[in-house]
């Protein structure tokens, strides 16, 4: 199995840990993460992820997020399939930014998309390409293969 964790994802274990939503996914989020280190599920990685990350001013955040690249068994390139796709996804509702890491997940081959975020979270019906799921939902369906 292959999967995608967009950046709010990948940050989620960065954030202030006092609300019980956030550190559920956070725990979630490292869950999974380690099950990639394990080899028992693939990252997908993207140029979308590389640029959005490198944006973050956190260096702490920044660098954090950077170091499961080398953990990724593939890596979408920005291409003109890619923003086709992102163009179309956009026309659902999400967000551009968001098209663009939904559209690379599509496009690497990943079977789930991960996310934080409620407003791809809410439109994700309106995506038939892949499943998106939330970290907590996914330990929920997987946990006993991590």
């Amino acid at each position: 199995m292959t999967i995608y964790l967009d950046n709010c994802c990948l940050n989620r274990p960065y954030d202030d840990q006092t609300a019980p939503r956030v550190r559920l996914e956070a725990e979630a989020i490292e869950m999974i993460l380690a099950a990639v280190v394990n080899l028992r599920i693939k990252l997908l990685w993207s140029e979308v992820l590389d640029t959005e990350n490198e944006q973050n001013p956190f260096a702490e955040r920044r660098i954090g997020v950077a170091r499961w690249k080398d953990c990724a068994a593939g890596m979408v390139l920005y291409a003109a399939e890619l923003s086709a796709r992102a163009r179309a996804l956009t026309i659902e509702g999400l967000k551009s930014l968001d098209a663009l890491h939904v559209a690379s997940a599509v496009t690497g081959g990943a079977s789930h998309f991960l996310t934080v975020d409620d407003g791809i979270l809410r439109r994700r019906e309106r995506v038939r390409e892949i499943v998106i799921v939330s970290p907590l939902e996914f330990v929920q369906i997987f946990g006993e293969s991590l």
